[in-house]
């Protein structure tokens, strides 16, 4: 059989209507939530049990509004939640679920920040925080989270004045004054990535039946996804969705 003859024979698959999700309940149980971009645009949200999806959406980004939508209308709720840290996924959790546990993804903490520093980092301070967050992985007791803090925190101060550091512009504005910014902006970035992570870096130490990654589950779920999506780049988004659609409806 031809590529095109078998092209043609799945052809009305396509035309099908979309799989939805099946109401699931997720009281008192721990969900993963993340998003997957299908295109320019269009995304997918997903939550998902230890065990199985919960539920997905379809959506133009991940704004509070669009996640908000999401998690209010997943039924019950949850024990724990794990999450990239986004703000408008975060504020939604905040109000939907507010005394969920929350656990930040140490995947995209460490991945944000190597985006910033770069694997090899020149500058002293950079190496000291590079450092500290390649031992990250190996924090699971309450006495090694006792020791990476303290060594974040003795980084906060060493550096501190280093980087409030201010570079002043030879040229002046319209109005006569000096513009300046700060000198170290991307190790900027990474302390207050840090940060904004600290009060739900750690839960899963109290808590080890709680992953600390979304991609925890089935060797990263999303990440699998994410790989079809790639392989099938060249489908229109209707097509893409469809694929999504049915591919998450194979694990609820």
């Amino acid at each position: 059989m031809t590529r095109k003859a078998v092209t043609a024979w799945f052809e009305p698959l396509w035309d099908e209507p979309l799989p939805l999700p099946k109401p699931t309940m997720v009281t008192a149980q721990i969900l993963i939530m993340d998003g997957v971009r299908l295109a320019r645009g269009a995304w997918v949200l997903v939550g998902r049990t230890v065990a199985r999806v919960a539920s997905w959406v379809f959506t133009d980004g991940e704004s509070t509004v669009a996640w908000m939508a999401f998690t209010t209308s997943i039924g019950g709720t949850p024990w724990a939640v794990v999450l990239d840290g986004r703000a408008g996924l975060l504020a939604a959790v905040h109000y939907t679920w507010p005394d969920a546990l929350i656990q930040r993804c140490h995947f995209h903490i460490q991945k944000g920040a190597r985006i910033l520093l770069t694997m090899n980092p020149t500058l002293p301070a950079g190496q000291a925080i590079h450092a500290i967050l390649a031992d990250l992985k190996f924090v699971w007791t309450r006495r090694q989270r006792r020791r990476w803090l303290r060594r974040y925190r003795r980084w906060e101060r060493q550096f501190a004045v280093f980087l409030d550091e201010r570079t002043i512009s030879t040229q002046r504005t319209v109005t006569g004054r000096l513009r300046s910014w700060f000198t170290h902006k991307k190790l900027r970035a990474v302390r207050s990535l840090f940060r904004n992570a600290l009060p739900h870096l750690f839960t899963y130490v109290r808590h080890p039946e709680i992953p600390r990654t979304t991609n925890h589950v089935e060797g990263g779920l999303n990440s699998r996804l994410g790989e079809l999506i790639r392989r099938h780049r060249s489908l229109p988004l209707t097509r893409k969705q469809r694929l999504a659609a049915l591919f998450f409806a194979s694990k609820q």
